[in-house]
């Protein structure tokens, strides 16, 4: 699910991936650099160097796991959005429930993605995010609505 429209920015989005699981961050890599239009700059394991990385790299779109390690993934989300307020951030998760989802963008992201999403989804999230729009996967956009609902 998009939200929001806006125009397409032009160029390569340079992306940081940060995922404590090596075999997962490495695989996802791998697969976004099948894609011409992404640049992935580096890739972290922990919060700490995710902040650092950001800073020192400025990428167009940070993608990252809430799970990470040595720093709470919504802490490092509003780490990166206080110092980078115009930073895009892309969360992948396994978390499928609406309190977490929802802290995910009240800490500052654009986006929620499971990790079990097509590659394709995964790019077109990331599209979307770098353009200035919100994304929910599909699989997750009837428990965000649920959870609205039931707070009417």
């Amino acid at each position: 699910m998009i939200l929001q429209g806006s125009r397409e920015k032009l160029g390569k989005i340079k992306i940081l991936v940060a995922d404590s699981n090596t075999k997962l961050r490495q695989s996802t890599c791998s697969l976004l650099a099948l894609h011409q239009d992404f640049e992935v700059l580096a890739e972290t394991s922990d919060g700490t160097q995710t902040l650092k990385e950001a800073v020192r790299l400025k990428p167009d779109l940070v993608l990252m796991d809430i799970d990470i390690s040595n720093m709470n993934g919504f802490e490092a989300i509003r780490k990166i959005k206080r110092k980078l307020p115009g930073a895009k951030l892309l969360v992948i998760s396994d978390h499928r429930d609406d309190e977490c989802i929802l802290k995910a963008f009240e800490a500052g992201v654009s986006g929620y993605v499971l990790k079990d999403v097509a590659v394709e989804e995964l790019a077109r999230a990331i599209r979307a995010v770098h353009n200035d729009q919100y994304y929910l996967c599909p699989s997750i956009s009837r428990t965000i609505v649920e959870a609205y609902l039931r707070n009417l």
